[in-house]
């Protein structure tokens, strides 16, 4: 995007560009993430389209003072701290008001369904679901996931495993959902894990086509790899 190089080109962005943005990022928060939310140009589009609104509603109300400001710029000059005060309140505070007054409607009527879905158990916060800002099941497995094994079940339905440990790698949203394990397990056909690898220096998993991918945890008595000392003991577990 290019820098604005006058009062001009930084009023048009302030009405044009910002409000769109600044509702959709509020309403999100809310709200939650709607279809269309992930995808940018969706997004760009959408918020021009807002923001224009706002556009028209600013130069339906202040049309004479906006104009001028944009003509004389010695007035802005000589009132800087009224027109960083105006633009403040057109670009975000007008923008964020009118996210939370027109999806009030569906914050009301999640928490009146709660409410008489579980009338009881709406009394103890911690017992209510909530919306997770996370973009991906993918990113809310593996972000703050512990040490312990990772276990993948491929389209063509064989197996790979491999030990997840500080060294490890995971992925993360928008980009596609790969491994790296740092040491690699033998895998039978039934999913159980055996030995690790001979030679092994960790494995690269691209798990787009997985059909299942586990997280396994280590027991307690068992220790994080030693670089020269031996692998840890793999869970007994086959296929579920």
């Amino acid at each position: 995007m290019t820098i604005p190089s006058s009062v001009t080109q930084l009023l048009v962005m302030l009405v044009l560009v910002i409000p769109g943005f600044v509702y959709q990022a509020v309403r999100i928060r809310i709200v939650g993430r709607k279809p269309g939310d992930t995808d940018l140009p969706t997004r760009i589009l959408r918020a021009i389209v807002i923001s224009t609104m706002f556009a028209l509603i600013y130069l339906a109300v202040l049309g004479p003072e906006i104009t001028t400001a944009a003509q004389d710029q010695a007035q802005l000059a000589g009132h800087p701290r009224r027109f960083a005060l105006m633009s403040f309140v057109a670009a975000f505070v007008v923008p964020t008001i009118s996210a939370i007054a027109f999806n009030r409607g569906e914050i009301d009527l999640k928490v009146n369904r709660k409410l008489i879905l579980h009338p009881i158990k709406t009394i103890r916060s911690e017992e209510w679901t909530r919306y997770d800002l996370r973009p991906s099941a993918w990113d809310v497995a593996f972000q703050g996931a512990r040490v312990g094994f990772v276990r993948a079940r491929m389209a063509d339905g064989t197996w790979v495993a491999g030990y997840y440990g500080p060294n490890s790698y995971a992925s993360s949203h928008p980009d596609p959902q790969n491994l790296f394990l740092e040491l690699a397990f033998a895998v039978d056909s039934t999913g159980k894990i055996g030995e690790p690898i001979v030679g092994s220096a960790g494995v690269v998993i691209d798990c787009r086509n997985a059909l299942v991918v586990e997280l396994l945890k280590i027991e307690p008595e068992q220790a994080e790899p030693d670089p020269i000392g031996p692998p840890p003991q793999t869970p007994s577990l086959g296929a579920q």
